[in-house]
């Protein structure tokens, strides 16, 4: 089987931007810092008129022309850390999580999470708590001072999580 490869991509506008290949239905949509496209997605629009002139204003920088899709594994841990302080994309952010074994980056990772989800006046709902990944709920479990978070059950962190933000 191929490994499936990526290109990671630093995006450097303040605004999310879609483009569509003409040819087919592709769509690479980018938010601002770190995006991770298939190599077929960059293969697609990289020789794009668009896509250049980012590139030749450079709004639109390749990090790795090719990485294996989770990414991380093979940067060095400082590298690592760069790129994942500038990623907004909590689903890419997940991804290297579940792929990655050094601590360090692991903590770059839960702190990059926590900065962007970190509302402190958000209300969340049963529903949206229980969504979460076991690490997201024990950081914001830390946020509302609830004791023993890494020994607590996740059901009993989303009551407990309830019960604190309905405050």
């Amino acid at each position: 089987m191929k490994e499936k490869t990526a290109v990671l991509l630093e995006f450097k506008m303040a605004r999310v931007w879609t483009i569509h290949h003409e040819n087919s239905a592709l769509t690479v949509r980018l938010i601002p810092g770190t995006n991770s496209v298939s190599a077929e997605q960059w293969e697609a629009i990289k020789d794009r008129p668009p896509v250049l002139k980012l590139i030749a204003k450079g709004e639109l920088v390749v990090i790795k022309a090719t990485v294996n899709q989770a990414g991380l594994g093979e940067m060095k841990e400082p590298e690592a850390i760069a790129i994942i302080n500038k990623t907004f994309d909590t689903e890419l952010l997940k991804m290297w999580a579940k792929e990655e074994e050094r601590g360090k980056v692991l903590d770059a990772i839960g702190s990059q999470m926590k900065l962007i989800l970190d509302d402190p006046n958000k209300k969340y709902t049963k529903e949206e708590l229980e969504k979460m990944e076991r690490g997201e709920l024990v950081e914001l479990a830390k946020k509302y001072n609830i004791e023993k978070p890494t020994q607590t059950k996740s059901e009993d962190l989303i009551e407990a999580i309830l019960e604190k933000v309905q405050k």
